[in-house]
């Protein structure tokens, strides 16, 4: 099935965060966005005749792509805004790009032989390829979570880590024209040889193969989710298994004249790619039979030497075309010097001392099995970076595979490890919320400023400083030129400030215990106001006429806080830094509650755009869930319709109002005196 592009001359194409596929229209000087339903929006990008090529999906849900002649990065986000950055070798020719397992954009200069590094801020790293003329071209990621890259100029593969470590391979072929490289379900890499008519396999152990495509001139490749690769030829669509074997399926009316371009993996789990001669994307199904599991392992940031809790969280969806038929089970091989403390996940069996996890529920087509969380110790003196490796059998599939990078930085140097405040700090680094006061230390014992805490607060809530905010300064105190200015003012936008005067916000103040709870309460539930907290005063230092009872008193039924006695609170002590991060990871995160304490874990679909009534799964944990279980999912979502499935899972409607701001809501189940919250679990697009 093919759908017109107006603009014309598609290009490259990748699959978005917001389930569409984005598309380079190089001719027209334009970013695509096709819907999976075919529904085409175009976006002029700013430069004129910018010589668009690559495109890729970014970890922070943007689109990245590069401009040849303007030497530019591009980053579209799914609202369609442009923003580009100069690369700053001049003349570069930005090429391939491709998202790194270090959240960053890894690019080509095929002009100038680098590897470049840029992370989702805008900061370049460049990299030289030690041979001359290399002209790198495409790249891709890949299993042993490097970056490969083609040398169209000296017939090489390179490879990068993401720490800018660069080792090239020598290849008996030519390679001067190959458009495409991508890493296959085998874990080798697979790039199309169109001067020779061939495909290229590559495998991390160097080992070479190529397989003749008749008679071909193949231009772009993925990986299916039937575990083959897929290639686009003239006006055929063809499939090569890991082993070699070609099928060609015919392109309705294409010639063998025609050139077809790029080729993705669909978040429909369709391939699709692009048709220039034709203006046109096409759409075509994989076919499959049975079930077909995927599996992802994930972790926020980086980990920390001597680390005493990281937690890992472990995925398995069904993409094939039928439900599983026998039990899953999931198993992590961790890197060394890592050690399994805990491993806990909705619905599944888990035996610590395997580090593995069993459910024999069917799994449905194009349905997950709730996450696994696997908290991990590390010891001090690791290399870095590690792979963490997890494998999938049973469930009548193929056995699937996938590994995680990561990288692991020295610890903070001015904190004893025997210090109760350092799981939180050290989590607190790894979601990439801090990094220190200085180079090497945190400043546990400092106390912390409203301006700093804005910081904390926004990124915790955010997920990075990739915001939006107002540009008009609220506080009179806090100046455009203000080095705080962003996060104030998103605090503010939030509803989550907390100023001192309507004009003012004291940015320098200490905050104390009795601020720190109304910080985290809002930053929790997305709400100004707490409810459905005990009239019964927890301390005896919060009367219920203090000015922040309603907001302490949330604290401590929600387990964020035990008091700084066992009956007082002490409001008006400052709170240190050691302290926040303990505030911080337990409010925001629902990381270091205690062990019993009923929360929610998991939503699915975790997003929806504003004006779309979704059915969403709430999957909870220590949680006893009946009849009268209600649903709040903050400002802007009307809540219908709530299904109790189990004590653990129920349904619920979701209708996103049209207007609702763009940004995280906070899903909550309350069950008589039960209150379980998923902090900022849910975005409105």
């Amino acid at each position: 099935m093919s759908f017109p592009v107006p603009g014309g001359s598609p290009s490259d194409i990748a699959s978005g965060s917001d389930g569409a596929l984005w598309f380079t229209e190089p001719g027209a000087n334009k970013i695509g966005r096709i819907t999976t339903a075919g529904v085409v929006t175009e976006f002029p990008v700013p430069t004129a005749n910018s010589g668009l090529a690559g495109i890729a999906k970014g970890s922070d849900g943007s689109i990245w792509f590069t401009e040849r002649v303007a030497n530019k990065i591009g980053r579209i986000t799914t609202a369609g805004v442009v923003t580009e950055f100069t690369v700053p070798t001049a003349g570069s020719m930005p090429s391939g790009i491709a998202a790194g397992a270090d959240r960053a954009l890894w690019f080509t200069e095929s002009a100038t032989g680098r590897v470049v590094r840029i992370t989702t801020g805008g900061v370049f790293t460049e990299f030289s390829v030690s041979t001359a003329n290399s002209n790198p071209g495409p790249i891709a990621a890949s299993f042993d979570n490097a970056l490969w890259f083609v040398e169209r100029g000296s017939n090489k593969l390179g490879r990068v880590t993401t720490l800018g470590d660069l080792n090239e391979f020598s290849v008996a072929a030519n390679l001067t024209s190959t458009t495409a490289i991508t890493g296959g379900p085998d874990g080798a890499l697979w790039f199309v040889e169109s001067a020779n008519a061939k495909i290229g396999r590559f495998t991390t152990a160097g080992q070479f193969t190529e397989f003749p495509v008749p008679p071909g001139l193949p231009q772009g490749i993925a990986a299916g989710l039937d575990g083959e690769l897929w290639f686009t030829d003239n006006n055929v669509l063809g499939r090569i298994d890991t082993h070699g074997a070609i099928t060609q399926n015919a392109i309705p009316n294409l010639g063998r004249g025609d050139v077809t371009g790029g080729i993705t993996l669909g978040p429909d789990d369709a391939l699709w790619f692009t048709d220039p001669g034709h203006n046109a994307i096409w759409r075509a199904a994989a076919p499959l039979n049975g079930p077909l599991l995927s599996v992802t392992s994930s972790h926020d940031g980086s980990f920390l030497q001597g680390q005493s809790v990281a937690n890992f969280r472990l995925s398995v969806r069904n993409a094939g075309v039928g439900p599983t038929t026998a039990a899953v089970t999931l198993t992590d091989a961790l890197p060394g010097g890592f050690t399994a403390t805990a491993m806990i996940g909705p619905g599944w069996t888990c035996t610590l001392a395997t580090v593995s996890c069993t459910r024999s529920d069917v799994l449905p087509l194009g349905a997950s099995y709730p996450p696994i969380v696997l908290t991990v110790s590390v010891v001090q003196g690791v290399a870095s970076p590690v792979y963490n490796q997890v494998n999938v059998t049973g469930g009548g599939a193929p056995d699937v595979t996938a590994s995680d990078s990561v990288t692991l930085l020295p610890a903070f140097t001015d904190i004893n490890p025997q210090d109760v405040y350092l799981p939180a700090i050290n989590m607190l680094r790894e979601s990439g919320i801090t990094t220190g006061c200085g180079p090497t230390i945190y400043c546990p014992n400092d106390n912390i400023p409203e301006s700093q805490m804005a910081v904390f607060v926004t990124r915790s809530v955010a997920g990075s400083d990739n915001f939006v905010y107002s540009q008009i300064p609220y506080f009179t105190d806090v100046p455009a030129n203000h080095p705080y200015f962003p996060w104030i003012q998103r605090m503010e936008d939030t509803g989550i400030a907390l100023p001192c005067s309507p004009t003012m916000y004291c940015p320098d103040t200490p905050v104390t215990r009795a601020i720190m709870a109304v910080l985290i309460i809002r930053a929790r539930f997305g709400t100004s106001i707490p409810t459905n907290y005990p009239t019964t005063p927890y301390f005896t230092d919060v009367p219920m006429t203090h000015l922040r009872f309603a907001w302490i008193q949330k604290m401590k039924q929600a387990g964020i806080t035990t008091g700084c006695t066992p009956t007082t609170y002490c409001p008006e002590d400052p709170v240190t830094r050691g302290q926040m991060a303990v505030f911080i990871m337990r409010g925001v995160f629902n990381q270091l509650l205690a062990p019993n304490t009923p929360m929610v874990v998991w939503t699915t679909p975790s997003s929806a755009p504003a004006g779309q009534l979704v059915t969403v799964t709430v999957v909870g944990q220590n949680t006893h869930f009946d009849g009268t279980s209600r649903v709040t999912a903050g400002p802007g979502i009307a809540v219908s319709n709530v299904n109790v499935v189990d004590a653990s899972t129920l349904t619920v409607q979701l209708n996103v109002v049209a207007g609702a701001a763009a940004g995280p809501r906070s899903i909550t189940v309350i069950t008589g005196a039960e209150e379980a919250t998923l902090p900022n679990g849910f975005q409105v697009q």
